[in-house]
């Protein structure tokens, strides 16, 4: 079903695609390259594209008894075929079939959905990934054309639907809960208590390695004060996403002061993981309320003069609020469309300043675009030289 092929990882991916804006056409170069890599995968892209109707789907994880070993070889399979679909998506609307491209992208989304309710911090951020990837495809194939209203209609509560969950919540929980399955299996002497010195650490066993070995219980009776911080680490979890951040800092900043030496250890790097899931619930809500504002512009021909607008014509059931800051997201009319957007890492209304390249750096928010209709599918630009093909210098 395609094995390892990775569009992106064809020879001058990045040359060949660099800094192309989404109202752009493909030139013959990029089609090329994108239907070789895709031809390569076979009937696995067609399977793919069935997701469209499979929002429902799970995959089946055998745990280790360490629980932190345990693979998930399906879960970054959905990752690198969320990428054919995007570039299939890229195709399609080039093709002129916006419609399907845009399908492709609600498979996408429905192939993160198979990570729903996991128990892997790392689950998450793939679902993230493949999130961002969706949202990105979408934006293209509606700066190359336009939707029918039945096809947002499919899109747009998907989109909010994925949204709304609180896959950090369930995620935490499962940091935990595999940090007790592991030290219940130390306990029982299924897995050697150096074994959690190797796996942090690297390297062969240490002294106090082999000290754990010997004695368990030296390292075991930590574990009631790591659970207690994992367990403050769930309730936060559970607050508004917009309320996390602070309280994570302060969690973080215990854990850097905290004797525990397994809280140490195996405390994970929650604050980033916070930021991540901040910016894909920023880009999943912006590009609700961007289909939205779409719809209401085939309805009216014109963008509507505020968010609310969209409400009081039954387009949303209300403004999605900013993750970062709970305010309701940020929308403004621009000389080329609209784009809704929130005020991103550095918590500072940057205009809508969208940069998907550096989306942590200062001065940039994270959101949607919409183009007016005269500037979507803008002629291509011409093919690139490879380094490998110029000619002598």
């Amino acid at each position: 079903m395609g094995g390892r092929i990775h569009v992106g990882a064809a020879p001058n991916y990045e040359l060949i695609f660099a800094k192309l804006p989404q109202t752009t056409q493909l030139n013959t170069q990029q089609t090329e390259l994108i239907r070789g890599q895709l031809a390569k995968i076979g009937v696995g892209l067609d399977l793919a594209r069935q997701l469209k109707d499979m929002p429902r789907g799970r995959f089946s994880v055998k745990f280790s008894d360490d629980a932190f070993s345990t693979l998930i070889p399906d879960h970054q399979n959905a990752r690198q075929m969320a990428e054919w679909l995007q570039h299939d998506a890229y195709l399609l609307a080039q093709e002129e079939k916006c419609d399907e491209a845009a399908l492709s992208c609600l498979a996408i989304i429905n192939a993160g959905r198979a990570m729903e309710g996991e128990l892997f911090l790392i689950s998450d951020l793939i679902r993230i990934a493949m999130n961002s990837i969706a949202v990105d495809a979408l934006e293209r194939v509606l700066a190359q054309g336009t939707l029918k209203e039945e096809t947002m209609q499919l899109l747009q509560p998907t989109l909010e639907r994925e949204s709304r969950n609180n896959h950090w919540l369930a995620a935490i929980r499962g940091e935990r809960a595999m940090h007790h399955h592991l030290f219940e299996n130390i306990r029982a002497g299924k897995v050697k208590a150096s074994w959690l010195g190797s796996m942090t650490k690297g390297g062969p066993p240490t002294p106090q390695d082999w000290l754990f070995d010997l004695f368990p219980s030296t390292l075991l009776k930590h574990y009631p004060d790591h659970l207690r911080h994992m367990n403050r680490c769930v309730e936060i979890a559970k607050v508004p996403i917009h309320e996390r951040g602070a309280k994570l800092q302060e969690w973080e900043a215990e854990i850097k002061k905290t004797p525990n030496v397994l809280t140490k250890l195996l405390a994970p790097a929650l604050a980033k993981v916070h930021m991540a899931e901040s910016r894909s619930q920023s880009i999943l809500r912006s590009a609700a309320a961007a289909l939205a504002c779409e719809r209401y512009r085939l309805r009216h021909k014109d963008w509507p003069a505020a968010l609310d607008v969209l409400v009081k014509e039954k387009l949303l059931d209300a403004v999605p609020l900013d993750p970062v800051d709970g305010q309701p997201l940020r929308y403004r009319r621009t000389k080329e469309g609209v784009v809704i957007y929130s005020i991103g890492v550095d918590k500072t209304d940057n205009q809508g300043h969208i940069d998907r390249e550096h989306p942590i750096d200062p001065g940039v928010d994270i959101g949607f675009r919409l183009w007016d209709p005269r500037l979507r599918r803008q002629d291509a630009r011409p093919p690139v030289a490879p380094p490998e093909v110029d000619g002598p210098r």
